[in-house]
């Protein structure tokens, strides 16, 4: 069987050091190859170790990182990762790009509005959790960037910048927001760039995306691509587009022996109708991903999405031993009514301890890796709920609570 894998040649010819000056549509491409099975690097060996991953967001990142100190900013980076250990958590995923930024030095990306500092907010990290030992993913979101108003703010040596201003392909605006275009082989250059950076200079388990592909689906956004392609139907090349990029990603994080994860929305077929995702094909081949968390934030009793219906549902889709399904629960919707659950829109505000008997459920299915979002959320936990949440936390890697 053959399948397809992106390779990445990115050349920073002309590139000045320290601005990320980079001229749009040049010294950037991303070719893409047919290759057997036999020619796709093997899978990242793993353990099969148990996984109590948490997603700590960007915002998280900002509020400890906003007029810190470099002490103060340790303090709180090791006190939020001793936290996340002693709650049970073996992993995190940290959102080191959310908007088209970077929390690390890039040449490519600009600085968070929040970073003015001149320490290295990731390497602090990275350094203060080698005090306590959790596997440190780094977590992007590859195609959306700023809005309007902050693109303006932004340097103009930074191509996302450059191509805003002259109306470039590679990056489009959709209602208000600016996003890398999935179908221009530059923004997919672009995008790998920035995650060489990340697997090169810092001491991370693995690279990390999440459930942000497709921004529309109006066919305007790609028109132009999508009629150069003589393709007849506009979903399957869409989808092809993601795929494409996911493959590089994977691709890049194999060469350097790093775990690559994605996190799609929990219901499959809508990720793919609306965002042209394609978790069937990544469930069930190799050379996309090696972690799949989808996003099960339902309660059992949601209508149309009940938690143990969609978690016996991804378990039948993943097809491949090069696949680990780790499925992902949150905690921020304990207490609040859930408006998309139908008759089970107040199931969380009256039911008690959603998020442990869901960490239970996983464990009963047979799956030894868990995450949960967000690490913000789950401190905010009232202590019984907390305490229900890690007793089941701590029993996929059986050490006492």
């Amino acid at each position: 069987m053959k399948q397809y894998i992106c390779l990445l040649a990115v050349f920073l010819m002309g590139c000045t050091p320290g601005t990320g000056r980079i001229t749009p549509g040049m010294g950037m491409r991303l070719e893409l190859q047919e290759q057997t099975a036999e020619q796709l690097h093997l899978p990242v060996q793993q353990s099969g170790s148990p996984v109590v991953a948490a997603w700590l967001t960007a915002v998280s990142l900002s509020d400890m990182l906003k007029g810190a100190t470099e002490a103060a900013y340790r303090a709180a980076v090791h006190q939020e990762l001793t936290w996340l250990c002693e709650n049970g958590f073996t992993d995190v995923f940290v959102q080191v790009r959310s908007n088209g930024d970077a929390y690390y030095r890039s040449r490519v990306y600009p600085r968070a509005a929040s970073w003015s500092q001149d320490f290295d907010p990731l390497q602090v990290f990275l350094e203060e959790n080698r005090q306590v030992g959790l596997q440190v993913h780094a977590w992007i979101n590859p195609y959306r960037c700023q809005t309007a108003g902050q693109m303006l703010k932004i340097p103009d040596t930074y191509p996302t910048r450059m191509w805003a201003q002259e109306q470039a392909e590679p990056i489009v605006q959709v209602s208000g927001r600016w996003y890398l275009n999935p179908a221009d082989a530059h923004a997919q250059a672009l995008i790998c760039t920035g995650a060489q950076e990340l697997l090169d200079g810092y001491d991370i388990a693995g690279l990390h995306i999440d459930d942000y592909f497709y921004p529309t689906t109006e066919p305007e956004m790609d028109a132009a691509a999508f009629a150069a392609s003589r393709s007849e139907d506009l979903t399957a090349w869409r989808t092809e587009q993601v795929n494409t990029l996911v493959a590089a990603l994977y691709a890049q994080a194999h060469a350097a022996d790093r775990i690559f994860s994605i996190s799609p929305r929990g219901d499959p077929a809508a990720s793919a109708q609306l965002l042209y995702a394609d978790p069937e094909t990544w469930c069930s081949l190799s050379g996309y991903c090696d972690w799949i968390l989808p996003q099960l934030y339902y309660g059992f009793d949601n209508e149309t999405c009940g938690f143990a219906e969609m978690l016996a549902l991804w378990q039948g889709m993943v097809q491949t031993d090069g696949v680990r399904l780790i499925p992902g629960i949150c905690t921020y919707k304990v207490g609040q009514a859930d408006d998309w659950a139908g008759t089970g829109r107040m199931e969380w505000v009256t039911e008690q301890e959603i998020p442990a008997r869901q960490a239970a459920a996983v464990l009963e299915a047979g799956l030894n890796g868990v995450a949960v979002y967000s690490s913000a959320s789950t401190r905010e936990l009232d202590a019984p709920e907390m305490e229900a949440l890690k007793q089941q936390l701590c029993r996929f890697t059986q050490v006492p609570p």
